[in-house]
């Protein structure tokens, strides 16, 4: 059991101090700053030229709908504190996640030649998904006492972990006054992948038995070293082995042969001089992993130990409980029994991500903005909606709004200083902190920008 606790608590570990989607404000995606085209490689900035170095430093925590107030509540009358274990089984679903994502431009620059803009950017990206089943928490509140005597501890999107640098070099060209159209070509390298492609741990029990089978299929590619030996879900702690292989620098050199391709394409077209709509498709490629590739799965998968009791004497019951324990250490080491098996390589998806805008400015300086986005990640699909109230002279970018994602409430707030800063946030739940399900936070700065002596129409400027 120490082995499954410690690749559960790496997990954790590595979801808090790298990622999960960010789902960043839609303020940015309809803004004239260069990092727009990040998300639609056809926005154009107000500018000849623009160099960064903080480009982009974005941040998003989510989860499927859980907050810390469903599981911890105030006792009525006191101050005191109490675990809620009943509560937070309601507000669970079948399949609940934590999402955490980061993305950090390292270095970006664009300049414009007649009717056409080209730009570079290299950008470290960290997408991590852990997911698990109710009825592994339902099961440790009633035991076998619950409704169902079937149960599935974990499902088999418990992790995806991604982190990877992107090198991108974009093309964007306006094709008449409504019609700008652009692309971006995309190279990744991956620095890390873990993904569980099985990960069942189940139960089914009667009134006389508890039968128990694992089935564990999770691969791996870590430049820095590799899982050398996996042992027993069962086993010692010294049965578990992660080998580093070299310095941190030889790692980081490794990181080339984990390469991948990829392309973003986009379009904006302006219905009429007041109204704008956009859509993009980002990340459109996949990873090949190959240094240190392995894969950890069972030895023995769906083998069953049966648990049905212990039948004994007053004068034998010490030696009938040694044998016993000693019977079924060894029933559970075979059934939930670890190998690993190193790979010639293996390939993930990048998440991709589709967005569509929609821009009305209702009165001068005034917007009304709309945008849909969704990603796609270990074969699930995340939905949000957003609609922002925007004021926008040119200097200064204002613009307040609300998500719509796993709950109705999350208010947005995005400032942009003309497009050499920006800031923004957005508060995934309601004004009750213990609520809180989510929060996106990013910011930027662009060290140069030269203006053009004449300004494009962007999203959300008409000029």
């Amino acid at each position: 059991m120490k082995t499954i606790v410690k690749i559960l608590i790496s997990a954790l570990i590595l979801s808090l101090s790298v990622t999960l989607y960010a789902q960043e404000n839609s303020a940015l995606y309809f803004s004239s700053m260069p990092q727009a085209a990040n998300y639609n490689p056809a926005f154009l900035t107000h500018n000849r030229m623009y160099v960064n170095l903080i480009g982009r430093f974005a941040f998003d925590f989510h989860t499927s709908g859980l907050a810390y107030g469903d599981l911890v509540t105030k006792v009525l009358d006191s101050d005191s504190l109490r675990i809620d274990f009943e509560g937070f089984l309601k507000q669970l679903k079948s399949h609940n996640s934590f999402s955490l994502s980061t993305n950090n431009d390292l270095l970006g620059f664009g300049f414009k030649v007649k009717e056409n803009y080209f730009s570079f950017s290299m950008t470290l990206n960290t997408e991590v998904k852990t997911g698990f089943s109710k009825n592994l928490f339902d099961f440790l509140v009633h035991g076998t006492g619950m409704s169902s005597n079937t149960v599935s501890l974990f499902n088999d999107n418990l992790l995806d972990a991604t982190v990877y640098l992107t090198t991108a070099f974009g093309y964007a060209r306006e094709i008449n006054d409504q019609l700008t159209i652009g692309a971006k070509f995309k190279i990744y390298n991956g620095v890390a992948n873990i993904r569980s492609k099985k990960t069942s741990v189940n139960l089914e029990f009667d009134e006389e038995e508890i039968r128990a089978y694992a089935d564990v299929d999770i691969r791996a590619a870590i430049p820095f070293g590799e899982v050398a030996h996996a042992g027993s879900l069962f086993d010692d702690d010294e049965d578990f082995k992660f080998e580093k292989d070299g310095s941190v620098m030889d790692g980081i050199k490794r990181i080339k042969n984990n390469r991948g391709f990829g392309m973003d394409v986009g379009a904006t077209y302006k219905l009429n001089e007041k109204m704008t709509f956009s859509a993009s498709l980002v990340d459109i490629g996949r990873i090949k992993w190959k240094t240190h590739a392995t894969n950890i799965r069972s030895k023995n998968p769906k083998q069953e130990v049966v648990f049905s009791g212990l039948s004994t004497t007053y004068n034998t019951i010490d030696d009938d409980i040694d044998d016993f324990i000693d019977d079924m250490t060894d029933s559970l080491k075979n059934a939930f029994d670890l190998e690993v098996n190193s790979l010639t390589g293996y390939s993930t998806g990048v998440p991709m991500k589709i967005y569509l805008g929609y821009s009305w400015e209702f009165s001068k300086y005034l917007f009304l903005q709309a945008l849909y986005s969704g990603r796609m990640i270990n074969g699930g699909m995340e939905n949000a909606l957003t609609v922002n109230f925007t004021f926008d002279p040119g200097f200064l970018q204002l613009s307040v709004g609300n998500t719509i994602r796993s709950k109705f409430f999350n208010p947005d707030i995005y400032i942009g200083l003309g497009n050499k800063f920006y800031l923004g946030l957005s508060y995934n739940s309601s004004l009750n902190l213990a609520k809180t399900n989510g929060i996106t936070a990013y910011l930027g700065f662009n060290i140069l920008a030269l203006k053009n002596k004449q300004q494009k129409r962007t999203v959300n400027r008409v000029d």
